[in-house]
């Protein structure tokens, strides 16, 4: 029959691969020169996915290690888990055999730190024993760089006395002839251990004794050996890393999303000044300046954590996840009256009372609560104009004013605001009215120490703002935070910034690594919180919370710690 018997070049299956693997791979004994902490390495099958490479379905299985992870600057402890640097990588040569790759990338601090929009760094391509296939580096605007390859696995440990720096030359016994350049990776693995000691600084410290806290000890390099370079022609195309913990971790590293691993160098974990010890691996007493307590796997959106995610913790993700994605839903498909995100300058009197306000009512209300909401018609000159508040559940339009503006003026503009609303903006929940349903609001000033920030409702659609000396109210206020807390929270938030993607993993992560913030963010009105993001801007007149990002992070900070 016509056709009968054509081969196809392309993968049909995991099940084929799989097989291919467990006959004729995975039960070899394996290169005696491969460290034992590489060596110790499982495909994740269920998390493995098919992409197009050169026309080619290729298969990429992500590789599960033994708690061990990349350390990408040792100054300041910047690590990223193996498994989400490393996959199985599957495909069909021009003979129809069945090919597989042992993938590890080493992306540089530049991607790590969210320049994504190509991929930049190191990847070493090798067989299941460890010995190196391929090697290429990729630097941003230029082409990517082949090197000719040392095919034996070099076996580095503790004891050797070649150095530890990326992409130079070995010395001592792993000594190469001049030419060859070895990229020796350093390899840590961590342990969650018991403070047995403490002795505060400036009243700090890192943990209380009694508590844990993660202690990362170096076992050795994973170091490859290459020459070059030269330039491939065709290029081989670089595939994507993965994670042991998510499924079809990414595309190419090249368009920019999820693959590849991702990285975080976290703040240091203390003070020079504080000295603290934790009881670590085989009893040893390790220094606090040696621990990282706080190790997200990655920045892509299939990272897996040192903090192992509970059920309850997957369901306040997704949760707030859906909570953002009907907000976006708005902003992307904007009707003629739509919510923005326009800010305004914070130096500006009023900005920062005005956007308290209007966080803690979108955070009160998701889905339905909209800022900054355009109404067409209704701007001073005739163009658009933008509605403070509106909840478009109950079509109750709010404008914001200091005290001091009068309620007549305050009143007509709502007035315009509905009487335009009515003419271009539908609503499914009746006419438009003024807003009628808030309740008084008594918050700790965000810049005046001692004093409060009273919000209330003075008139219907008029919310109205004052500085109070004192408040006598029997009412509960919002837990203003220490201001060491609030330092980490603004150290924490400035990173989170750098890219949000995987927001609310790494923010659940980060609280419950960090117990003792929870009550003090829960306690707070989310207006509190992103006054405490933006204090720092009030005071030194520079920062990041001028940038949207900065807001998104507070309202999931404050959701997810009010989840918990």
């Amino acid at each position: 029959m016509p056709g009968q018997g054509i081969l196809d070049q392309n993968l049909k299956s995991v099940s084929e691969a799989r097989q291919h693997f467990e006959r004729n791979v995975g039960n070899r004994k394996g290169n005696a020169e491969l460290n034992a902490y590489l060596k110790t390495k499982t495909p994740v099958w269920k998390n493995s996915y098919f992409v197009t490479v050169d026309g080619l379905s290729v298969l990429k299985v992500p590789l599960k290690f033994d708690n061990i992870f990349w350390v990408l600057d040792e100054k300041t402890h910047a690590t990223m888990p193996y498994d989400n640097l490393n996959y199985l990588y599957f495909y069909k040569d021009s003979t129809f055999n069945i090919k597989t790759e042992w993938v590890s990338l080493f992306p540089d601090a530049a991607w790590c730190y969210g320049a994504r929009d190509s991929y930049t760094g190191r990847a070493v391509i090798r067989d299941w024993d460890g010995n190196l296939l391929k090697a290429y580096s990729y630097e941003k605007g230029q082409q990517p760089v082949a090197y000719h390859v040392k095919s034996t696995p070099v076996k580095t440990t503790l004891s050797s006395k070649g150095t530890s720096g990326k992409g130079k030359i070995m010395s001592a016994e792993n000594e190469e002839p001049l030419g060859i350049t070895c990229w020796s990776n350093p390899i840590t693995q961590c342990s969650t251990c018991p403070v047995v000691q403490t002795a505060p600084s400036n009243g700090n410290t890192c943990a209380l004794p009694g508590q844990t806290t993660t202690v990362c000890t170096t076992v050795g390099y994973d170091v490859n050996c290459v020459s070059g370079p030269f330039y491939p022609n065709p290029i081989t195309s670089l595939p994507s890393g993965g994670s042991s913990s998510g499924s079809n971790p990414g595309a190419e590293p090249s368009s920019g999303s999820s693959g590849g691993g991702g990285g975080y160098a976290p703040n240091a974990p203390c003070s020079s000044s504080i000295t603290q010890a934790v009881q670590g691996p085989n009893g040893l007493i390790i220094p606090c300046s040696w621990t990282v307590p706080f190790i997200p796997a990655s920045l892509e959106d299939d990272g897996s954590y040192t903090y192992q995610l509970t059920d309850e913790d997957l369901q306040i993700i997704r949760d707030v996840q859906t909570e953002n994605g009907v907000a976006d839903a708005f902003i992307a498909n904007p009707s003629d009256c739509y919510g923005t995100n326009r800010m305004g300058n914070v130096k500006f009197n009023g900005t920062l009372e005005h956007w308290m306000i209007q966080f803690e009512y979108l955070a009160e209300h998701p889905y339905v609560g909209l800022r900054e909401y355009s109404i067409p018609g209704s701007g001073p000159t005739g163009g658009r104009g933008f509605a403070d508040i509106v909840n478009i559940s109950s079509s109750e339009i709010f404008e914001i004013k200091p005290i001091t503006t009068s309620v007549a003026t305050a009143t007509a503009e709502v007035e315009n605001y509905i009487n335009h609303a009515k003419i271009s903006c539908q609503s499914s929940a009746g006419p438009w009215r003024e807003g009628y349903n808030y309740p008084i609001r008594v918050w700790p000033h965000p810049t005046k120490p001692g004093k409060f920030l009273k919000v209330e409702l003075t008139s219907l659609g008029v919310i109205q703002y004052s500085t109070e000396e004192t408040y006598n109210l029997p009412q509960t206020l919002p837990v203003f935070m220490p201001q060491s807390y609030a330092d980490k929270l603004k150290n924490f938030v400035r990173s989170l910034a750098q890219n949000t993607s995987n927001l609310e993993a790494k923010v659940i992560t980060y609280l419950r690594q960090n117990p003792e913030m929870v009550a003090y963010i829960k306690g707070a009105a989310i207006g509190i919180v992103i006054a405490t993001i933006v204090e720092d801007i009030i005071t030194l007149g520079v920062g990041i919370a001028d940038d949207w990002a900065s807001f998104v992070i507070a309202r999931t900070m404050w959701r997810v710690a009010a989840a918990i």
